[in-house]
């Protein structure tokens, strides 16, 4: 299993320079349903705490979200991020 100290500032990949500024994004995040807790992303804690990071990021102009739908075990976004710093920045 990856650590997960690695992944916490931003994506380790370089995006394809025929990707143009600008481009609008489908970002689909899968999660494992975990058996012990019983927690979804709609639950309780996990729902509105993932909602509100999406406005903070909308709100902040770090992208532009048209669509974002949090299901109970993934979600999906439409996202146009920010020309300045782009997706990984």
């Amino acid at each position: 299993m990856p650590d997960p100290r690695k992944f916490k500032d931003r994506l380790h990949h370089v995006l394809p320079p025929w990707v143009p500024d600008g481009a609008t994004f489908h970002i689909r995040i899968r999660c494992q349903f975990n058996q012990l807790t019983r927690e979804l992303l709609t639950g309780p804690s996990l729902g509105p705490a993932l909602l509100a990071s999406a406005r903070h990021y909308h709100r902040f102009q770090r992208w532009y979200c048209f669509i974002f739908v949090l299901m109970p075990d993934h979600l999906h976004m439409l996202v146009m991020f920010s020309s300045e710093e782009g997706m990984v920045g």
